[in-house]
């Protein structure tokens, strides 16, 4: 990596540190009332571990490597989760706990 790759990345982690520390508990209640949601749809374990892994914008491939399952399964589990959300991929997923951050 070049230095100023590094410096960007140091930025950004700091940043995001600053963020984090500031908005700790605004950031747990999100965090707890998206678990919340997950229950209601019903989700199984497994379906709410790709929830959060969907909305975090990672790959079918990066979530199947890191919960040792195929792609095959982890695509079935998202069709789950967007069928049990009522919603039409991951975009609308993710949509749907950050719309009401933006709207006036």
């Amino acid at each position: 990596m070049y230095a100023r790759e590094k410096e960007t990345v140091a930025l950004m982690q700091n940043n995001l540190k600053r963020f984090r520390s500031k908005h700790t508990a605004s950031l747990e209640s999100m965090k707890a009332a998206i678990e919340e949601q997950f229950n209601d749809w019903k989700l199984s374990k497994a379906e709410s571990s790709v929830a959060r892994q969907l909305i975090l914008g990672y790959s079918f491939q990066r979530i199947a490597s890191a919960n040792g399952k195929s792609v095959k399964t982890i695509q079935n589990h998202a069709t789950s989760i967007y069928n049990k959300a009522m919603v039409n991929g991951r975009s609308d997923l993710a949509a749907f706990f950050l719309c009401d951050l933006f709207e006036d």
